[in-house]
């Protein structure tokens, strides 16, 4: 059934009612289906027979829209009716009379419900007020209603007692607004009878599936594009098989099939991504999205600390020593007693500081970044600009200073030809393409050992050494992402080629190669081969497992016989053969699969995830 502008009431088998003049704005069911409630656009409301649309009754107490209209649940004797001047009017349908005023909404009110108790009706006062300048946020909340008292809705105990969830605001429902909301508007929600879908619509025009509760800033959805502009309302059937949704200038009315999930078959859908890169098939995670949104820009020496004028010492007029006069001067001599004076002078030495501790560990945006030193005696890892080795039996921390900003990665040369040779690469201006990535520094002695410079605009997020401890592959923040091998002993590069267009967390040789490494990222896994001063790469192939669908991949590992293991955003573990998927392990964690670690002799595998409730 649907109530239109155009003056039009109209349900099943193409019956209509000619509204009045002003046209309708809502209209509700009574509980068993033989009534009708419009709301109009004039103040007005009028109750009609469900199968005939003939008008039974009608009431004009207001001067507003009449908003939103509701049965009260049960064998439906009253009816709430609110209206554009926040006021909530509740009628026996029974004996047609105007029974109760509910006040105390501060803005207007978009959507209303009953409690299931029957006792009070609320949150009568969901309400959303647009402010007149967009950069002043929006007021908004919930209230229950019981006659004239007022109650705020916080509690999501409080929703739970609703008859039906079709609000947009509250904590569980937080997640359905997007990022930036002051340009986009939830205007109707809907839950499902089931209670785990919420569906949405918005004023640009996108249909959204959530799966409810959505609790948390931005949540995992999937979005259908149909409607030219904003959406009015969405409405679920009573077996949750289809979806109604209104739009609002375009006039139209779309019908929507909803499969339950298991009895879904994979076919071709209308549903885009969510609007963050990050929301893959997998699910959302906030940390990763904060990851791969960060912007790295030089924080050091950016700035002088205090602004400097006049000339330079070394470079100001002295006047001239004795010794320094020509032989003939009719310069007054300097007197005896300040001549003696500074001869001998002892200068007061500069005390330096001397960094003793750093209290820290970099973790928020970072992956294997801290190892073990000389058989597990040390620890090394890094925090803002300094590399840090923990003595675990002194507790004695040493440091490597010598980098000029913050440190993103870290790694240890593995070949006992090369003990305790580090590797880490830092943060660095976008603007300067001979930047100083990948300090190959001695653990021990903290002496730099080669500094490569290459044009990794923006920073570098990984580093690797081969098998043989002779190359090593950075992978940049620059917008190709590029991946690059060095002769780090030469401070040579070897190869270079574009990454992704997207993120890449991880890049690692196999254990037991210098040719052959993989790279894994956003919605990227791609296997690659050094031939020569060339890069060659491989895609992951996913299409012998049914059903297998590109996730953001998160960490790496490696296995014998050529295995490759990925972790990813969903908590699936992915084993690959080569370049070509073999397996999922479904759920190994129950969120993003952050590290990884095996090795090639025992096949055992250790992962670390962050799991969720």
């Amino acid at each position: 059934m649907s109530a239109s502008s155009d003056r039009k009431c109209t349900g099943p088998g193409a019956l209509t009612n000619t509204l009045s003049s002003t046209g309708g704005r809502c209209c509700c069911f009574s509980p068993d289906g033989k009534a009708l409630a419009v709301g109009l656009n004039d103040g007005s409301f009028l109750i009609v027979n469900a199968d005939t649309l003939e008008d039974l009754v009608s009431f004009h107490h207001r001067k507003d829209i009449i908003s939103d209209i509701r049965f009260s649940p049960g064998v439906g004797k009253y009816l709430a009716v609110a209206s554009g001047d926040t006021f909530v009017d509740i009628y026996n349908v029974m004996s047609s009379k105007r029974v109760g005023v509910c006040k105390g909404c501060l803005n207007y009110i978009t959507h209303l419900d009953w409690d299931k108790r029957v006792k009070h009706c609320g949150p009568l006062g969901c309400f959303i007020h647009r402010k007149t300048t967009p950069s002043q946020h929006r007021c908004k909340g919930a209230v229950f209603l019981r006659g004239s008292s007022r109650q705020e809705a916080d509690d999501p105990s409080d929703r739970d007692r609703l008859e039906h969830v079709d609000v947009c605001l509250g904590s569980s429902v937080e997640g359905i607004w997007p990022l930036i909301n002051e340009v986009t508007e939830v205007t109707a929600a809907c839950l499902s009878n089931d209670r785990k879908v919420l569906a949405t619509g918005d004023d640009l025009g996108y249909v959204k599936l959530f799966r409810y509760p959505v609790k948390g800033k931005y949540a995992k959805f999937k979005r259908y594009v149909a409607h030219s502009t904003h959406v009015t309302n969405v409405r679920w059937t009573h077996d949750d098989s289809l979806l109604v949704t209104v739009g609002g200038s375009d006039t139209c009315l779309m019908i929507w099939a909803h499969e339950p999930e298991g009895h879904r078959e994979f076919k071709q859908c209308d549903s885009e991504e969510s609007d963050i890169e990050s929301e893959d098939d997998g699910g959302y995670d906030s940390d990763v999205t904060r990851e791969n949104e960060i912007t790295y820009t030089i924080k050091a020496l950016s700035t002088n600390m205090r602004p400097m004028t006049g000339v330079k010492p070394h470079l100001q007029l002295k006047e001239p020593s004795v010794d320094e006069r020509p032989p003939v001067s009719r310069a007054l001599p300097q007197p005896e007693k300040l001549q003696t004076n500074n001869v001998g002078k002892k200068k007061r030495p500069i005390e330096d500081l001397v960094l003793e501790l750093v209290f820290g560990y970099r973790g928020n945006d970072c992956r294997n970044n801290v190892h073990y030193l000389n058989e597990g005696a040390d620890i090394i890892y890094h925090t803002a600009s300094v590399g840090i080795v923990l003595n675990l039996t002194t507790s004695c921390q040493s440091f490597y200073i010598e980098h000029s900003d913050d440190i993103l990665c870290l790694t240890i040369n593995q070949h006992p030809k090369f003990p305790n040779v580090v590797a880490t690469g830092q943060v660095g201006d976008t603007g300067d393409i001979h930047l100083s990535i990948d300090p190959c520094v001695d653990a021990m002695t903290k002496q730099t050992l080669s500094v490569l410079r290459c044009f990794h605009s923006g920073g570098v997020c990984s580093v690797s050494f081969s098998a043989t401890g002779k190359l090593l592959l950075s992978v940049g923040l620059d917008p190709e992402h590029t991946v690059t091998i060095w002769k780090w002993q030469e401070g040579a590069k070897v190869a270079s080629r574009v990454g992704h267009t997207q993120r890449i967390f991880v890049a690692e040789f196999r254990p037991d190669s210098d040719t052959h490494f993989v790279s894994v990222g956003i919605k990227h896994v791609r296997f690659w081969t050094l031939a020569g001063r060339a890069l060659l790469s491989k895609k992951g192939v996913l299409s012998s497992i049914e059903d297998a669908r590109m996730q953001t991949m998160l960490s790496v590992a490696f296995g014998a016989n050529n295995l490759t293991f990925t972790g990813t955003i969903s908590g699936d573990v992915c084993v690959w053969k080569e370049h070509i998927l073999v397996r999922i392990v479904a759920k190994a964690h129950t969120g993003p699969v952050f590290t990884m670690y095996t090795t090639l002799r025992d096949g055992l595998i250790v992962t670390g995830g962050k799991e969720r409730p």
